[in-house]
């Protein structure tokens, strides 16, 4: 895992956003201050593809790297792995009292369909590393640079490196070797019960049923062959009852038309007068038609004769009545002159009557004005007195807060003595809480190293047991892979062969080592809360020390008898308080009465000036209205309003009387000469009409000899459309006679030649039964059909069973084997111990070249010790070196398992967090002359966190942190 590129915001101190390329950098130092937030930068990188951070650990760290005052965080990070470029985002958002945590991963451009919790499964899968592993071996942080140098157990160190090579594959692989087992076994049994259902299938089986479907197959043949008769003989049955059915309605039609001879007959006789009369029927309908409008002008002549004799009576007496009403009209000038002066006076009168109602609402307002300015003045009296009594108040205030001053120095020295006073007494009791909760851990703290005392025993003897089945375990792996004349990798010797290999005890291997596994567990679970439990007792010890410093000065406190002279003063404080309080408040009061005054003593100024000016109007109007009063105005307006309404209404009834008779007789007079006019004409049209009437009767004459009457010719006469219907309904009546008759003749001659066909229910009922009996035999076709396709599945089925169980029964033989083989897994450990070795012979060497005396090695019980060549290579325990040694060490230890690790594990990068510091300036030195050397020689990216500039400036790429007003930012030299 290489990182290529990281942006922060909200982040510890990177509160703004920071963008960050390595694309460039390879052998760089982070710098900065102490609390810059150097380590910020990779705990922001683990905090992305894990979501936790070395410092933090767990999930929650979430809220720990969040920016002081900040409400939302982000984190991403573009890393590659052998060249392949991802990315992971991580993002933090808090909004009142919800939280939003997101995370999303990327390949390339795309986005990834992961949930929040699966991308740290999906980080491991990609990398090759998991938390744990990625903080001890690519990510040394601060303050815990031996945690892969000095594992809890030597255990822990193995499974790194068994995870970082990917070694549990094997696991993977005897676990995939069980479930195949599992599942070649229930494919066996399977197929066994299979064989033995199939076992009634056979050949025979299938002959028996060929030779019932042949036979099933020439039955339906002839049924089908008789079917097809009976269907022909049915269609003649049903022709010939066609016919006879024919037969039988042709033979009552042709009776009901000789039923019509006598009507047709009747018909012949009216067709023949009727075309004789034809030619007169135009004259005979004028005729009608001319008696018709002749009677209805006479009507329509007598009519207008009488309304034209109504109506110049009805002008007669019009006349009369407007000879009445043109003298009231000549008098309507006067009585509209008089309505004008009246008009005139009643506008004069409502201007005086305004002026009236305006003069007693002025009265009322001068009164009320002048009551006002009374309750002012007194108000303004009032107001003069109690500012007087208010100063003489507030100035007795101020002489008594004088009197009561507290010195506000002495009263905070007091205040912080009996704060101080009350944490010491506190203090005091905790200190004896924790003095007996330190007596409960070194009771608990003996008994464990008891247990531990105990358990190393038990290790002890188990690994000896252990050890002396490895050795006969391994002797056989080895015989098992040689040949007569090979190389013997453990003694180097010529392997002779051997006459027979004997059964190995891995069962009984497996269980030693599973023995002493879960004792090493067990002294690492004690070891493990005996450290928690003396840690917990030192930090005890040192608490309880620290308190009895601060508890010295208790006894001086309590004789200075602070809490007396805190309560006197309390006492005056809290009377100055109270007079403050007073005084402010009077103080308040009195400015509110001088802003009352003043308020006062302009309102009594205005009412003076606008009482002065309403007296001055008020005299005006009385000069103006003399001796009339309001009520008197009234009387003469209302009189006047009377009459003018009635000389409206006198006036607008003249005028309209005088129109409407007017135009009533002039409407009269036109209606007369409109009636004179239409009478003239009606007496003409009528002379007219008579005369063609006699024309008509003159042409009529011939008709006579024909019939008695012309009402009698009227009602045999027909248009030329009702003879030709006539004639049409004779001649229908005619070809439907013949016709019926030929249709019947020809029917009886083909009933002659079927006379022999037999009847149609006959046929029908042998058809349904040959039907019913081909449905049957088709189903029982079908169900022989489909029973022997089965059979013959089944016995292709039984077949192949037959051939699989072979092969089924060879896999489970396999895989039981190599369930068996893959049971232990000390074949882990072995590859684990070679990995070590190596890891250790490239570590020894940059050890040496750090330090100048030190190497690796490894004993027995696979615990890291180191040769010391300055003592004459004495070996010492990792736990004997210095903090700066340790540093060394452990950055040896780191850059050997890169070496080693690089290709399998995708260790393309490096972080070395602080631990400079521990060590001397000549030994500094030294490492950053190795460190520029192996830039040259190691193809990954290291990076080095430092507080110490000249260390810093040995590297020629650097990020500079750099933080203000508790804002962190970084300036990149590549």
């Amino acid at each position: 895992m290489r990182p290529l590129e990281l942006y922060l915001e909200g982040f510890t101190v990177y509160r703004e956003p920071v963008r960050l390329d390595f694309r460039p950098l390879n052998f760089f130092a982070i710098q900065g201050s102490t609390g810059a937030g150097k380590t910020s930068l990779v705990d922001a990188i683990t905090f992305a593809l894990y979501g936790k951070v070395p410092r933090y650990g767990n999930s929650q760290a979430i809220r720990k790297v969040l920016s002081k005052g900040s409400r939302k965080l982000k984190v991403s990070l573009d890393f590659s792995v052998n060249g392949k470029e991802y990315r992971v985002e991580r993002f933090y958002s808090r909004f009142k009292n919800k939280e939003e945590v997101i995370a999303r991963a990327y390949e390339g451009d795309v986005k990834l369909n992961y949930k929040s919790k699966e991308i740290e499964s999906w980080v491991e899968k990609v990398t090759g590393i998991d938390y744990k592993t990625f903080t001890k071996v690519i990510i040394l942080p601060q303050g815990e640079f031996d945690r892969f140098l000095k594992p809890s157990t030597p255990k822990e160190r193995k499974d790194i490196l068994i995870k970082l090579v990917n070694l549990e594959v094997l696991d993977k692989v005897r676990e995939r070797a069980s479930e195949e087992y599992r599942a070649y076994e229930r494919e066996y049994e399977i197929l066994k019960e299979k064989l033995q259902e199939l076992s009634e299938y056979t050949p025979a089986k299938v002959k028996e049923l060929n030779s019932s479907i042949e036979k099933l197959k020439k039955e339906i043949v002839a049924l089908r062959t008789r079917r097809e008769k009976l269907e022909a003989d049915m269609g003649d049955a049903r022709k010939k009852e066609e016919l006879l059915k024919r037969q039988s309605e042709l033979s009552r039609t042709l009776d009901e038309l000789k039923a019509e001879e006598g009507r047709i007959e009747a018909l012949k006789e009216r067709l023949e007068f009727a075309k004789r009369v034809l030619p007169f029927v135009g004259l005979i309908g004028e005729l009608d038609n001319l008696d018709e409008e002749i009677r209805k002008d006479k009507q329509k002549l007598n009519k207008y004769r009488g309304e034209l004799s109504a109506l110049k009576q009805e002008l007669e007496n019009a006349l009369e009545d407007f000879t009445e009403l043109e003298k009231e009209h000549k008098n309507i000038e006067n009585l509209e002159r008089e309505l004008l002066n009246l008009r005139l006076r009643k506008q004069e009168l409502e201007g005086l009557h305004k002026e009236a109602k305006r003069l007693k609402s002025m009265e009322r307002d001068r009164d009320r004005l002048s009551r006002e300015l009374e309750k002012l003045e007194v108000k303004y009296e009032e107001l003069q007195e109690r500012i007087k009594k208010g100063e003489s108040l507030i100035e007795d205030l101020k002489d008594r807060l004088k009197e009561v001053h507290v010195d506000n120095d002495e009263y905070r020295k007091l205040l912080e003595k009996k704060q101080r006073l009350i944490h010491l007494i506190d203090l005091e009791r905790k200190k004896g809480k924790l003095e007996e909760s330190l007596r409960e851990k070194q009771s608990k703290l003996e008994l464990l190293r008891s247990k531990i005392a105990r358990l190393e025993e038990e290790k002890e003897q188990e690994e000896n047991k252990l050890r002396e089945k490895e050795l006969l375990y391994h002797s056989y792996l080895i015989r098992q892979s040689l040949s007569e004349g090979d190389v013997c990798p453990v003694c180097g010797g010529t392997y002779r062969g051997s006459d027979e290999v004997g059964e190995v005890g891995t069962e009984e291997l497996r269980e030693a080592h599973e023995r002493l596994e879960t004792v090493k567990e067990n002294l690492a679970e004690l070891e493990r809360k005996a450290l928690k439990l003396e840690a917990e007792a030192n930090s005890l010890r040192r608490d309880i020390s620290d308190m009895e410093e601060t508890l010295e000065g208790l006894e001086v406190l309590k004789s200075e008898g602070v809490e007396e002279k805190l309560g006197a003063m309390e006492i005056k404080i809290k009377e100055q308080e109270g007079i403050k309080a007073k005084l402010e408040k009077y103080e308040s009061k009195l400015k509110e009465l001088v802003n009352s005054k003043e308020k006062v003593l302009r309102s009594m100024e205005g009412t003076r000036t606008h009482l002065e000016n309403l007296s001055s109007e008020i005299e005006r109007l009385r000069t103006a209205l003399g001796d009339l009063d309001d009520e008197s105005i009234l009387r003469e307006l209302k009189s006047i309003e009377r009459e003018v309404d009635r000389l409206d209404r006198k006036i607008n009834d003249v005028k309209s009387r005088y129109e409407k008779y007017r135009k009533y007789i002039e409407d009269v007079k036109a209606e007369i000469i409109a009636r004179e006019a239409g009478i003239k004409e009606l007496e003409r049209v009528l002379s007219s009409k008579e005369s063609r009437k006699r024309q008509i009767l003159g042409k009529l004459a011939p008709l006579y000899d024909m019939a008695p009457s012309l009402e009698e010719i009227k009602d045999k006469a027909m248009t030329g459309e009702e003879i030709d219907a006539l004639e049409r309904e004779i001649s229908t009546y005619n070809e439907k006679v013949s016709g019926t008759v030929a249709h019947l003749r020809e029917i009886e001659k083909e009933l002659n030649e079927m006379v022999h066909v037999p009847p149609l229910g006959e046929l029908e009922e042998e058809y349904n039964r040959i039907v019913e009996r081909l449905d049957n035999l088709s189903q029982e076709l079908g169900g022989k059909q489909r029973e022997l396709t089965e059979v013959k599945e089944r016995i292709k089925e039984r077949e192949f069973i037959e051939k699989k169980l072979p092969e089924v029964e060879n896999s489970l033989r396999v895989y039981e084997r190599l369930k068996e083989d893959l049971r232990s897994d000390r074949f882990q450990s072995f590859v684990a111990n070679m990995l070590m070795k190596d890891i250790l012979e490239h570590a020894s060497y940059y050890l040496e070249r750090f330090s100048g005396v030190y190497s690796f090695d490894m004993d027995e019980k696979d615990n890291l010790l180191i040769l010391d060549r300055s003592q004459g290579g004495v070996e010492r325990t990792v736990e004997s070196l210095s903090g700066g040694e340790t540093f060394l060490a452990s950055l040896s230890l780191a850059l050997g398992v890169s070496d080693v690790l690089s290709s399998d594990a995708h260790l393309e990068s490096l972080f070395i967090d602080e631990g400079f510091g521990s060590l001397d300036e000549e030994t500094r030195e030294r490492v950053g002359d190795i460190l520029e050397v192996l830039k040259l020689e190691i193809n990954k990216m290291v990076g080095v966190i430092t507080h110490i500039p000249e260390f810093a400036e040995r590297f020629s790429q650097r990020i500079y942190v750099k933080k203000s007003a508790g804002v962190s930012k970084v300036e990149v030299i590549y």
